[in-house]
């Protein structure tokens, strides 16, 4: 159980939550998986800088920094802001960099881009974002994308499926998709109540995830058992297919501390 701070810190994510607006969106079991293909890319080297890019979702990695203790063995630069969106210009006052400035604002030397971005644009322009960053990050030298799928209600669901169809179309071999919104869908304990926005043990789920779908798209070894004891998976399988860990007090003994 998260004790006394972590359930401060929990509440302060409530209050945190921007640009989704004061209603809370239903998180929907079904629907949120857009089945993505599970294929690897071109081998990147092991520990390629890596450069994770996401909004107020993922942000939970920078309110509750220890989550990444999760994120092992790989050099990630985070790039973390609410209310960003991909291409649109960002939503608050002063609006943070779009993922697609972000890129620009870090420059050629990554390898792996992985795009935790979409909560704040619409349907209607998340093909033209999805477009523009994919363009910029190859601009910059990039060999892969890896697009994380967004999790809550029927909008969400659409932009998704956007985005799988042009995955689909085949003009991104680039591109590999991160079903966390199919992963996570059954999780109602890692999230707030919107849905979207992490409670302190989804913020570990969300780094652990993200490492072991790191480690399957390079064909590396996990970097950890599913539960504590057991065998490391070499090469590390896909989490899209595995499903979640179950016991992440157990694995990562700092998430109940």
């Amino acid at each position: 159980m998260i004790g006394g701070p972590w359930r401060r810190l929990a509440a302060s994510l409530t209050a945190a939550l921007l640009c989704l607006g004061a209603t809370a969106v239903r998180s929907v079991a079904s629907g949120n998986a857009v089945d993505p293909p599970s294929r690897r890319a071109t081998r990147v080297t092991p520990h390629a800088p890596t450069l994770v890019i996401g909004d107020s979702a993922l942000a939970a990695l920078t309110w509750a920094p220890e989550a990444r203790h999760a994120a092992v063995a790989y050099a990630l630069t985070l790039d973390l802001k609410a209310c960003r969106r991909l291409y649109q210009p960002s939503c608050a006052t002063p609006a943070p960099t779009t993922a697609y400035e972000a890129l620009g604002v870090h420059g050629a030397g990554y390898k792996t881009a992985v795009i935790a971005v979409g909560y704040n644009d619409v349907a209607s322009i998340t093909a033209e974002g999805f477009e523009a960053v994919v363009g910029r990050a190859r601009e910059l030298g990039y060999t892969r994308v890896v697009w994380f799928t967004l999790r809550g209600h029927a909008g969400f669901v659409e932009r998704n499926q956007v985005v799988h169809d042009l995955v689909a179309s085949g003009r991104f071999p680039d591109v590999m998709l991160a079903d966390w919104g199919g992963y996570s869908s059954s999780r109602h304990e890692w999230f707030v109540s919107d849905g979207v926005h992490f409670t302190v043990v989804g913020a570990w789920a969300a780094a652990d995830y993200l490492t072991r779908k790191l480690a399957f798209l390079d064909g590396r070894i996990c970097p950890l058992p599913y539960s504590p004891g057991a065998a490391v998976p070499d090469p590390c399988p896909d989490p899209d297919l595995t499903g979640p860990i179950s016991d992440l007090d157990a694995l990562y003994p700092m998430v109940g501390a």
